[in-house]
């Protein structure tokens, strides 16, 4: 990020954090978002005393407010100081102590600072101008579902176009570039990624997953929320992991509305294996699932992927331990 003095000082990414040799005693993580948040939790559980800086109101900022608050809970129980609402304003370095100087007039010490805020693309000097290839304001290379440029023959992936971030997007789209570029048989239809249905997962403990939209997102859309929390979910209950939950968000079809249950448009999970979870969700959305499919589907007991299934049966029934509501900016709260 463009602040002051924070190249000077040596600042660690989340590349070189893994060559360090040694446990710094104090860490500064700049940014609250997954990887912030991530490497954060890593660090204090081996002892280090972290403090995470983050500009927005809350850790992971594009995730459920909901899934914020668990988050925050968990790294203040590893006993990480969480510092949200506030910018990072100038660093500065003093002998082997660097020093982070907040809008709020706080200055954070350290012996290591972490810069795990928005990464951006460099695209200049790749000669895109020369060709004509269209980049946005922030310098990423636009592309069409089918991963194509406005150049023919000009494909483009991964961090550098406005719709990369993961790994995993950007192997599904350098497949679907290649099947494009390599296409043959042009009455094939092309290859296309997928907008709606990325998934996303923050790996901390607990661990936060998502898919499609959030309840803030899906609020007017005349969507409803399914949530049921782990106390109520039997193999959280044997496992004595009982914080957490899952969340899924229906709305109306065009024609058949809320028949069915409706169509699903996104969920969020916390909680153990929540990356694993994810994907039941993430196919239900890409075939256009009714949640009653889900709730449907037998799910082997005790296991945490029931959750799914308990939460799917509430757009049906009252179930214990199953809330359902309209869908609200602010979530739960």
């Amino acid at each position: 990020p463009p602040v002051p003095g924070i190249d000077a000082i040596g600042a660690l990414t989340n590349e070189t954090v893994f060559s360090l040799d040694r446990r710094p005693d104090r860490l500064a993580v700049v940014g609250g978002g997954a990887i912030g948040c991530e490497l954060a939790q890593a660090f204090a559980r081996l002892g280090t005393h972290v403090t995470v800086i983050e500009a927005a109101e809350r850790l992971i900022p594009l995730e459920d407010p909901d899934a914020s608050g668990a988050i925050a809970s968990a790294l203040a129980a590893d006993g990480v100081d969480v510092r949200v609402g506030v910018r990072l304003e100038q660093a500065t370095a003093d002998g082997t102590n660097r020093h982070l100087h907040l809008a709020d007039g706080a200055d954070i010490a350290a012996d290591q600072v972490l810069v795990a805020a928005e990464r951006r693309p460099v695209t200049s000097g790749l000669g895109l101008e020369r060709v004509g290839v269209e980049v946005d304001s922030a310098g990423r290379i636009v592309v069409d579902d089918t991963c194509a440029t406005n150049i023919a023959g000009v494909w483009a992936i991964g961090d550098v176009t406005p719709f990369g971030g993961f790994t995993h997007v950007a192997g599904h789209m350098g497949f679907v570039a290649a099947a494009n570029a390599t296409r043959t048989n042009r009455l094939r239809p092309a290859a296309k990624i997928d907008r709606r249905v990325v998934p996303r997962v923050t790996f901390t403990d607990p661990e936060v997953a998502s898919v499609g939209v959030t309840e803030a997102e899906a609020a007017g859309m005349g969507a409803r929320v399914a949530e049921v929390r782990f106390e109520h979910v039997d193999r959280a209950i044997t496992s004595a992991r009982e914080t957490g939950f899952v969340k899924l968000i229906a709305g109306p079809r065009p024609v058949l509305r809320s028949l069915g249950g409706g169509q699903l448009l996104g969920a969020t999970i916390v909680g153990p294996r929540a990356g694993e979870m994810i994907g039941e969700v993430a196919l239900a959305m890409r075939t256009k699932m009714f949640t009653g499919r889900l709730a449907q589907t037998i799910h082997a007991y005790p296991t945490w992927s029931m959750a799914i299934q308990q939460s799917a049966t509430g757009f049906f029934f009252d179930t214990v331990g199953v809330v359902v509501r309209p869908a609200r900016p602010g979530g739960a709260a």
